[in-house]
């Protein structure tokens, strides 16, 4: 089961690392009353995990029942489940990608609640820039930003540009 959820979170993972792009590229301002530098800097080291091809690093980034849905509707739910996916896709994959962001607003449900909406451009190997939507909750407990939940949504247009 594993091997094929594998082959199908490929493409979300993907989307999943221009979603950690265009969070570290958020808006302050939109964040209003909670440090938007602590929110996006989770981004910013999914990403480097990510970069890095470090599952362990990428999946302590979630809360312990963390959950990613991935491109075609998935759920991988728990910190250890998703980093034993991410693992396996790291293991098999053949080409580095690369995701930019691209427009992302960061909007404070609660001063312990932040959901970050973010446009992706993907690009892998010699193919064209595909596009993603992600979507993440991320709560504060202990002083901490965790990832609750992430849902990325592969098909759509290219980002254009940063913001």
């Amino acid at each position: 089961m594993l091997q094929r959820m594998s082959r199908r979170l490929w493409p979300t993972l993907i989307a999943l690392l221009a979603a950690v792009s265009l969070l570290a590229a958020s808006n302050p301002a939109r964040a209003a009353g909670a440090d938007a530098a602590s929110v996006t800097g989770v981004v910013d080291r999914l990403l480097d995990a990510w970069n890095k091809r470090d599952a362990a690093s990428f999946s302590a980034l979630f809360s312990e029942d963390g959950d990613f849905i991935e491109t075609r509707g998935g759920r991988i739910h728990g910190r250890s489940n998703i980093q034993a996916a991410v693992a396996k896709l790291f293991k098999q994959a053949k080409a580095e990608n690369h995701a930019a962001r691209g427009q992302t607003d960061v909007k404070m449900v609660k001063p312990d609640v932040a959901l970050i909406l973010a446009r992706l451009s993907i690009t892998s190997g010699k193919s064209a820039p595909g596009g993603a939507l992600a979507t993440a909750v991320l709560v504060s407990a202990g002083g901490k930003w965790r990832i609750s939940a992430l849902e990325v949504a592969t098909g759509v247009p290219a980002a254009s540009g940063k913001r």
